[in-house]
């Protein structure tokens, strides 16, 4: 089992390319984990609700590659469920006595995700009702999934 941090869009800011890159060797520690960043659609100045629908549609085909059919999702969404650490890391639990071939999470672009990834998602995640900027959600995500893993194991991190 593998999970996946799927997210679209090349961090560019090397603070936070730092602190992923170190959140996913101590994820590795408990369990494989995979980072998968699928490029993003270029952005005109002018852009119709139109055009952010087609630019969304190419960026989820691409989020969509990289997810098997039997994998377990969990779109990171505004709207979705808010949880805590505890209960991500029982959620987790649970999800991996499911026996999915891998657990994936998606985050989105500074667009959002396209519905299809809403339909495909098993679980619909928030990090909060406020909006990050995609570099410190990716890193959220990843500190959360580190976290919830250090509590199934009994670490040390989570106090």
């Amino acid at each position: 089992m593998i999970i996946k941090i799927i997210s679209v869009g090349k961090l560019k800011q090397t603070g936070f390319v730092n602190l992923v890159n170190d959140y996913l060797k101590r994820i590795n520690y408990y369990l494989k984990c995979q980072e998968i960043v699928v490029n993003d659609e270029p952005e005109p100045t002018q852009i119709s609700t139109k055009l952010l629908e087609q630019i969304k549609d190419k960026e989820a085909n691409r989020i969509l590659k990289n997810i098997n059919q039997n994998d377990f999702v969990i779109a990171l969404i505004i709207e979705g469920k808010i949880i805590s650490s505890e209960m991500l890391a029982e959620n987790l639990q649970n999800w991996l006595n499911a026996s999915y071939p891998n657990i994936c999470f998606v985050i989105g672009g500074s667009n959002g995700l396209h519905e299809k990834i809403y339909e495909r998602a098993n679980y619909h995640l928030s990090l909060s009702k406020m909006t990050f900027a995609h570099g410190l959600a990716k890193v959220m995500v990843c500190e959360q999934i580190y976290r919830a893993l250090s509590i199934l194991n009994n670490g040390k991190y989570h106090k």
